[in-house]
C-alpha cells in the first residue's frame, strides 16, 4: 500500500492571507430578511409566477410546496398572515431541515402572488414599465398564441 501524503494537509489547516470580502460578509441577507427593494422584491416574483405557472395543473386543495425562506420575507415584508401560519413558517421544529418547504393551497399562492405584484408595482418607478412575467413576453412574442384562452380549444 502506498503511504499517504501528508503535503496537502499544510494547505488544508493555513488560513487565506487576505480572505476574500465574500467570507467576512455575506453575499446575501439570512433566510426571509432581504430588504424591501426592487431587485429582491423581483426575484420573489419571479419565483412564485413560475410556481404558479407549474401549481396551475394541480388541483385547489393540493398542496404546493414553496420554500421557508420565501414565506418568511413575505411575513417580513407585511404580507398578511394568520397567527397560526406565522408560527408554522418561523419555528423550526415545524420544519424539516433537510427540506425547508411548507406546502400552501393554490389559492394562498395567487393570494401571494397579488401581494408581491403590488408590492411590486409601488416599488417600480413611474416611467419605468413594469418588467413583464416571462410566459406573457413569450405569449406575445409568439404569433400563434394570440387567441384569448377563451378562444383555444383542447382537443
Amino acid at each position: 500500500m502506498v503511504p499517504l501524503s501528508d503535503a496537502g494537509a499544510r494547505y488544508a489547516i493555513t488560513p487565506p492571507i487576505n480572505p476574500p470580502a465574500t467570507a467576512i460578509t455575506p453575499a446575501n441577507p439570512p433566510c426571509g430578511e432581504a430588504p424591501l427593494e426592487r431587485a429582491a422584491v423581483q426575484a420573489l416574483a419571479i419565483r412564485l409566477h413560475e410556481t404558479l405557472d407549474v401549481a396551475l395543473h394541480y388541483g385547489l386543495s393540493d398542496g404546493i410546496d414553496l420554500h421557508v425562506c420565501d414565506l418568511r420575507q413575505l411575513a417580513n415584508w407585511g404580507v398578511p398572515i394568520s397567527a397560526q401560519e406565522r408560527e408554522l413558517y418561523f419555528y423550526p421544529w415545524t420544519i424539516d431541515a433537510s427540506d425547508p418547504v411548507f406546502p400552501v393551497t393554490l389559492v394562498r399562492l395567487r393570494e401571494f402572488v397579488a401581494a408581491i405584484d403590488a408590492m411590486l408595482a409601488t416599488l417600480t418607478r413611474p416611467d419605468e414599465p413594469m418588467p413583464a412575467h416571462r410566459a406573457d413576453a413569450a405569449n406575445r412574442a409568439d404569433p400563434a398564441n394570440t387567441a384569448s384562452p377563451a378562444d383555444r380549444t383542447f382537443g
